[in-house]
């Protein structure tokens, strides 16, 4: 049966989903399927544009991969890259069945070198199976959903988890973790909204010490975390009064501030100027520019380019 509206394809034999539009140019999958091969089924000489995964379940094959050779079986995992020159086949006697599934994106090359299965290691024994569940959970699930394109895409994800979990390089450089913990913080402060935000709150969702919060708000950005969350509410509230359709004690409201006095003495103290002066200045770019405004959008601004670069160590 074949559907190829939906991308995928099915008989006996064989089983596979292709999308059909790119979601997401950070990962984004090629193919997922199995096959049952038959004797000496052939794929290459040449070289995919994906990175390319193999579970075999059953039977045998012989890889060659960049003019090394591997007798190839059920259990094992092999993998190539976009710049590896492949061929493979299945045996005369046994034919291997594998499940395979492959990926590319901007995200793909940092994944890739974070992993020790590769270029220098394409053949390792699956450690479970749950690799091969999680592909065949795309190929078989496809059918049932009417975005099959976004199911398809959650689950490369899944896969990419497993990928880093079951074959992860002791070599590969490590993010500063301290680093990474800070923007944790900084992102839960900005996911979550700040009207109730505090160092207690922070501490208790996300299980850091506050002296340890205290510290790493020191260490990068030079303030308290109480004082970051206040210039991110004065911060909010400014860029709603740059709107023209709020009060000021809307505005205030609207991010974070419950008690409006409160608000009028913390907009001082982080904008320079009242929020009154705020709303009858011409040059509003100059308040948001020149003081303590600068220190939330900095931090939202880093917090960007390191989820960006996240794998680059």
């Amino acid at each position: 049966m074949e559907n190829e509206e939906r991308g995928y394809w099915r008989n006996e034999s064989y089983r596979a989903y292709i999308p059909r539009i790119i979601l997401s140019h950070d990962l984004t999958i090629g193919e997922a399927g199995y096959e049952q091969c038959d004797p000496l089924h052939r794929w290459g000489p040449g070289s995919r544009n994906f990175w390319t995964f193999h579970c075999v379940e059953s039977g045998k094959g012989l890889l060659s991969i960049n003019g090394r050779n591997y007798e190839v079986g059920a259990g094992d995992f092999f993998v190539m890259g976009p710049e590896d020159y492949v061929c493979y086949v299945a045996d005369r006697e046994q034919p291997w069945a594998y499940r395979w599934i492959s990926f590319n994106g901007e995200k793909a090359a940092d994944i890739m070198a974070h992993v020790s299965v590769g270029p220098s290691a394409p053949v390792v024994r699956l450690p479970d199976g749950e690799g091969a569940a999680i592909i065949e959970s795309i190929y078989a699930g496809v059918a049932g959903t009417d975005f099959p394109q976004f199911y398809a895409l959650g689950r490369l994800y899944m896969f990419v988890e497993w990928l880093l979990k079951s074959f992860p390089k002791a070599s590969a450089a490590l993010p500063d973790r301290a680093r990474e913990y800070f923007f944790s913080i900084i992102n839960y402060i900005e996911v979550q909204g700040c009207s109730e935000m505090n160092v207690q709150r922070i501490s208790r969702e996300l299980g850091f010490d506050r002296t340890y919060i205290f510290k790493l708000f020191k260490r990068f950005i030079g303030v308290s975390p109480s004082f970051y969350i206040e210039c991110l509410k004065t911060y909010t509230a400014c860029r709603l009064l740059e709107q023209n359709k709020y009060s000021l004690r809307e505005a205030a409201s609207r991010s974070g501030f419950s008690d409006y006095s409160w608000f009028c003495k913390v907009f001082k103290k982080c904008a320079g100027v009242s929020p009154n002066e705020y709303v009858r200045t011409d040059n509003k770019a100059a308040v948001l520019n020149g003081y303590n405004l600068t220190i939330p959008r900095n931090a939202l601004a880093d917090l960007e380019r390191f989820s960006k670069n996240a794998w680059q160590g």
